[in-house]
């Protein structure tokens, strides 16, 4: 399946090993798919398709949410993907944090002494991480999610009583040309 025709559904990305390396696990709300990219080159390739510049998103979010660690990332301001890690890594540099979009989770469970994630569709994803380290995470997401959140600030509101002001100027002089009309 291609990534195009799936990318407005994707709810996980998922680092999994294949035959191949390194590959990634693609959830959907109707199923999963294996990618054969890397984790890291399917996120790439994700925000090319959104025309989303990754490493200037990247300085924003730490701005936001103050932190330079692993960060989230988003396609669109309602689709934030948060960072989760969800394997062990085999040697140095391996990527073990996947991305889950943050409005696809209920909550965080446990079973065994394992980490759970539940989807909002009842699928569970083990993680390796606490409990405690998931709910900070998800507190990041939302956290980011506010902040991004279109508020009007001072200057559009200069903006649109400028915009406001033009208006009634025009339709004042309109009013003045009429009325000669209307007059003679």
């Amino acid at each position: 399946m291609q990534l195009e025709q799936i990318k407005d559904s994707i709810i996980v990305l998922r680092p999994v090993y294949g035959p191949e390396g390194d590959n990634t696990e693609l959830w959907t709300w109707k199923g999963k798919s294996v990618d054969r990219r890397s984790i890291r080159s399917l996120k790439k390739a994700l925000a090319r398709l959104y025309a989303v510049d990754l490493p200037a998103q990247g300085k924003q979010v730490a701005r936001l949410i103050d932190r330079q660690a692993v960060l989230p990332f988003y396609l669109q301001p309602e689709r934030i993907f948060i960072p989760l890690k969800m394997r062990t890594p085999l040697c140095a540099n391996d990527r073990c944090c996947g991305y889950v979009d943050i409005s696809s989770v209920e909550t965080i469970g446990g079973k065994s002494g394992r980490t759970q994630l539940v989807l909002k569709d009842g699928r569970t994803l083990d993680l390796f991480c606490t409990a405690a380290t998931a709910a900070q995470t998800i507190c990041l997401g939302q956290k980011l999610s506010s902040a991004l959140q279109t508020r009007p600030s001072l200057n559009d509101e200069e903006v649109i009583a400028q915009a406001v002001l033009l208006v009634l100027k025009k339709m004042q002089q309109l009013d003045q040309i009429l009325n000669k009309y209307v007059n003679n």
